[in-house]
């Protein structure tokens, strides 16, 4: 299904490098990844030379053959649409179906400024981040050597970016009282709780092995564990597991060892995480300072002590 995407892709990309304002056009997502399926809408990045206008933009959706589901103004940085198609020509045959298209529009000069953002000066701000993950896995259709430039780039993941990206996600999530939670049956904050550890662990282990999260929201990560190097045994099913139990206290037992574990492979394969500190807003982050978040804690005990001595219950 990946490979029909693409094929779609290149048709679309034809349109706009038509026009001489564009200069690069990619396929993103789960199409340039490989794994599309049928609920898969299909990225496409364009990136151009001067900031595009309405006009130009809707040119080429008009040329597409979509119906505007979404169209943001572009008033800040980039833009985007969502355009529904339901007929299409790929190469001399006519399809008739359904899918969402969704073009993401931002010009060479602000791409190459967040990139260089994110790679030379450390800044992790979520733009430059997703920016870097976007091109690290795209398939260029239209300027592949400029594409080529910026994968070379971003696939560079310096050591001080591996630091950095470890260092904001070590704490792995807010502490929390899991014993507290599971004993009350709060499960609904214990459950956001585990989200937020899973998140930073996944965080944690793509930094630490130079690699992308491929999506904001956290999909595709059983991919992205399975594909490197340094993790835990059995990462992946672990992960999956803690939310495949009504033992919702020995899941949140089990996923803190797994972020011990994680902590391990940093101390040893990242000693650098030890040896400076990247973070300003947290300079006291280490490997042991994540450890101590993490040791048992007994519950208070004035309380009880008056309840006692009262009567109380």
């Amino acid at each position: 299904m990946s490979q029909a995407g693409l094929e779609l892709a290149e048709s679309i990309a034809d349109i706009y490098a038509s026009n001489p304002n564009v200069r690069a056009v990619i396929a993103g997502g789960s199409v340039s990844r490989g794994h599309a399926d049928g609920y898969s809408d299909l990225e496409i990045g364009v990136f151009w030379k001067s900031r595009p206008t309405d006009e130009e933009r809707k040119e080429a959706i008009s040329r597409i053959g979509g119906e505007i589901w979404m169209f943001d103004d572009y008033t800040g940085s980039k833009a985007s649409e969502h355009l529904g198609m339901s007929e299409t020509t790929v190469g001399s045959k006519r399809y008739v179906g359904s899918l969402m298209v969704a073009p993401n529009h931002v010009t060479v000069e602000t791409a190459e400024q967040w990139i260089d953002a994110l790679i030379d000066d450390l800044d992790t701000t979520p733009r430059n981040y997703e920016l870097a993950s976007a091109i690290r896995y795209a398939l260029p259709l239209y300027g592949h050597d400029l594409v080529e430039q910026w994968k070379q780039k971003v696939s560079s993941f310096p050591t001080k970016l591996s630091v950095k990206l470890v260092q904001r996600n070590l704490w792995l999530g807010p502490w929390f009282n899991w014993t507290a939670y599971a004993q009350r049956e709060d499960h609904l904050v214990l459950v956001q709780h585990l989200i937020w550890m899973q998140q930073r662990i996944v965080d944690v282990l793509a930094a630490l092995n130079r690699e992308y999260v491929p999506s904001p929201e956290y999909k595709w990560v059983h991919r992205l564990i399975d594909g490197v190097e340094l993790k835990p045994t059995d990462c992946a099913s672990r992960l999956r597991a803690t939310f495949a139990t009504d033992d919702i206290m020995g899941a949140t037992r089990g996923l803190i060892e797994l972020g011990l574990e994680v902590i391990d492979l940093v101390e040893k394969h990242l000693p650098e995480v030890n040896e400076m500190s990247l973070v300003d807003d947290h300079p006291e982050i280490n490997t042991s300072w994540a450890r101590q978040r993490w040791a048992p804690e007994s519950p208070y005990t004035l309380l009880t002590e008056i309840a006692h001595n009262e009567g109380h219950s």
